[in-house]
């Protein structure tokens, strides 16, 4: 059938309100019912929704009345409504009176594909003195598919609340208990009296305050602003903090990091009659197809069905997510701002109640959107969702998520317990920050997670606006061949973990020669509890300004790691610039690595800073390559009040089939603490009398700063010995294993 004729029967389904024969839109990935398509009442003439003369019959809408804003008509909505309808239809235009606080109240709010819903704009956004909302009553799903009781938009919506500037802003100085004020870093504009604010937990937590990797009882606080000084940097609390709230330091005691505090309260409000944490049906939002979605400043409180729980038809229905861009490849001609989606400086807000609801803000094969000064509170799984891998070229700046939470161990997807959770590396990812964020399994949880495990190929759009259902609007590309294409200036704290990457540019130990770098600039990590980065199988990574901040690495994380890559394969793996303090261990290199792993220019202030261990790989130990480790001009200082090693070269002669002892395994250090004439290669202490990791040591010689044998080198080549073995990995071995622990 030609595509032509397709789209004129799909025309024709969607055609005729009331006619008794359709009851569905019908899209490429969704049949969506039509909760208005029998009205009881339609507009017949543009005018205010109080005018009965708007309307026919002749009177104003009332309770459970299905509404048709019809085709060629603009209604101006300037009610507070009392009483719930069952379902506001808009063909038309469905503007809000922003001179007055108003509240639509309904079961179903429907944006066909040519209506409008129209609350505000970027010139006159609703001013702070106006509250506008939308409630989704608490009336019983009716369709199958379980789409209603929602606000689902098809067509055009514009929701623009006033401004917060910043909607989360670092403090200048540690909220500390007892106090009622907090001093902020910069100025803010537009935060009012009686707004809900939440500062995080910020403790590097010990072992006794942590119970199923998650804290017993969390020190996060939300708090009610009382006022806000006259230069903007000082907000008055309606009660005084109950927790000290510290920062992270270095070494020296100097402070380097301090927390945030985000504003979650705006005056325009989408929200479900019933909070979460209470008995009723909530209501999600879903947003999809052609939709022409700018939303600004507007808070999505309360909403979502599906639980991190497993999925069901019957009551845990996939997709009924608080705020769902869904399938959305947005208007054919793109917006004026360049996006085919903008959400800027909204309040995704799961409530003050621990709940399990699945994901805050889902992205899914949705692509070129901008997600920028968001903040996302409270949700089961993860705060902000990339769901399928798919999704290309969105740019995710500025945007602050705090308390996930949930279940999973590291494979989960989405479940786990993650601040922003990404099936694919496609997009840009820039100036975020995650905190409070736990699970409940070790590996489980993380601030920023990478996870293309057996992603494979993807449809990436060719031009913004392409359908990826229609062949020649994309591309079908490896996404185990694809790096992330930005990644930078982003944070993670108070988290059981920071980031984790899973085979970029790689597919388990088959990584791809020809992949392009991946740079990870100035990511921030600090107060994490196990793992502050957690390699999976990758290639082609470069750190460039690794800042890692523990606490006491004596008495506090259970494990206290800065960079773990372990067993899992690696290439052209880079650290540049890096800055790790106050963990008991800095840097664990993968054991199985292609080619050199480089760390230079650095500084490290731990128990050990770099743990080099003895070759292996779960997927057993006869095909692993060389390991060539360089340590070139780093600075190793001890943490006050603990052991220190700069180098200790880790021996296990007890993983069996899974280790290679003979394969060469060099560790070269230059400039060792920034002197270009202490440079030496590193043994391990069985190397003195055995022929392992490449042979004997050809000296004895110690040093205290490394747990080991210390020969001299020649000075730092120029440039880098180039990798023993081929750059195209070997044949791994029949019984190969793809390894998930």
């Amino acid at each position: 059938m030609r595509r032509s004729t397709c789209l004129f029967i799909i025309v024709l389904l969607m055609c005729a309100h009331g006619s008794g024969a359709l009851a569905q839109h019908v899209l490429p990935n969704d049949t969506i019912p039509d909760f208005c398509a029998s009205p009881s009442i339609r507009s017949v003439a543009s005018g205010r929704w109080s005018s009965a003369s708007t309307w026919s019959p002749a009177r104003v809408p009332q309770s459970n009345d299905s509404v048709l804003i019809s085709a060629g008509t603009t209604v101006t909505f300037d009610r507070t409504l009392t009483f719930a309808l069952n379902a506001v239809g808009i063909d038309g235009i469905l503007q809000f009176d922003t001179t007055v606080s108003t509240r639509l109240w309904a079961a179903n709010v429907e944006v066909n594909p040519d209506g409008a819903l129209l609350i505000g704009s970027a010139a006159q956004p609703v001013p702070a003195s106006v509250k506008a909302e939308i409630v989704i009553a608490n009336k019983a799903v009716t369709d199958a598919a379980q789409y209603g009781t929602a606000l689902i938009v098809m067509g055009k919506v514009v929701l623009h609340g006033a401004a917060k500037r910043s909607t989360f802003v670092r403090v200048s100085q540690e909220p500390r208990r007892g106090q009622n004020t907090v001093t902020l870093e910069s100025a803010v504009s537009g935060w009012q009296p009686g707004d809900r604010l939440f500062i995080p937990d910020t403790r590097h937590m010990t072992g006794d305050q942590i119970v199923n990797w998650a804290p017993k009882v969390s020190q996060g606080e939300e708090l009610t602003l009382q006022s806000v000084s006259g230069d903007g940097k000082i907000l008055t609390l309606s009660s005084p903090l109950q927790f000290d709230h510290f920062g992270a330091r270095d070494g020296e005691g100097a402070i380097d990091f301090l927390p945030h505090v985000c504003n979650l309260s705006r005056n325009v409000i989408v929200r479900s009659e019933i909070p979460i944490g209470q008995s009723g049906t909530k209501g999600h939002v879903l947003i999809t197809h052609r939709a022409d979605a700018d939303i600004r400043y507007t808070q999505f409180r309360d909403l979502g069905r599906t639980t991190i729980d497993p999925l069901n038809d019957a009551t845990n229905h996939i997709g009924r997510y608080a705020l769902h861009m869904h399938h959305l490849m947005g208007p054919q001609v793109t917006p004026a701002n360049g996006y085919q989606f903008t959400l800027i400086g909204n309040s995704v807000d799961g409530g003050s109640t621990d709940n399990n609801m699945k994901w805050g803000i889902t992205v899914h094969n949705s692509h070129y959107g901008l997600i920028q000064d968001n903040v996302v509170y409270n949700f089961g799984g993860s705060l902000i969702m990339f769901e399928d891998g798919s999704e290309s070229f969105n740019t995710v700046d500025h945007n602050f998520v705090a308390r996930a939470h949930g279940g999973g161990n590291n494979v989960a997807e989405g479940t786990e317990g993650t601040g922003f959770w990404f099936r694919g590396p496609n997009n840009y990812v820039r100036n975020n920050v995650a905190a409070d964020v736990w699970g409940n399994q070790p590996e489980g949880s993380y601030g920023f997670k990478y996870f293309m495990r057996y992603l494979g190929n993807v449809k990436v759009p060719n031009f913004k606006g392409a359908d990826t259902s229609v062949s020649g609007q994309f591309t079908v590309r490896d996404g185990n061949k694809l790096p992330l294409p930005e990644f930078e200036n982003n944070e993670v704290y108070c988290a059981a973990q920071g980031l984790t990457y899973w085979w970029v540019n790689s597919f388990d130990v088959n990584w791809n020669p020809a992949g392009e770098e991946t740079v990870i600039r100035d990511l921030k990590i600090w107060h994490v509890f196990n793992v502050a980065v957690y390699h999976y199988p990758s290639a082609h990574i470069t750190f460039d300004r690794l800042t890692i901040r523990g606490a006491n690495p004596a008495g506090s994380a259970c494990c206290g790691r800065g960079f773990v890559a372990g067993d899992y394969a690696a290439a052209e793996l880079v650290f540049r610039n890096i800055d790790i303090q106050g963990m008991n261990l800095g840097i664990w290199p993968s054991t199985a690595s292609w080619t050199p792993q480089v760390i230079e220019n650095s500084y490290m202030r731990n128990v050990t800073d770099i743990g080099p261990n003895t070759l292996y790989s779960s997927n057993g130990g006869s095909w692993l390559p060389p390991r060539h480790l360089i340590v070139r001009n780093v600075k190793f200082d001890a943490w006050p009040g603990s052991s220190h090693h700069a180098i200790s070269m880790e021996w296990s002669a007890n993983i069996g089939s899974a280790q290679n002892t003979t394969q060469l395994d060099e560790v070269l250090v230059y400039a060792f603490q920034g002197n270009p004439n202490d440079n030496f290669r590193a043994y391990y202490n069985v190397q003195a009398s055995q022929n392992v990791a490449g042979g004997r040591a050809p000296c004895t010689s110690t040093r205290p700063e490394v747990y080991g044998i210390v020969c001299p080198i020649s000075a730092d080549p120029s440039p880098p010995p180039p990798p023993v073995v081929d750059t195209v990995a070997p044949a791994p071995p029949s019984n190969l294993r793809i390894v998930t622990r």
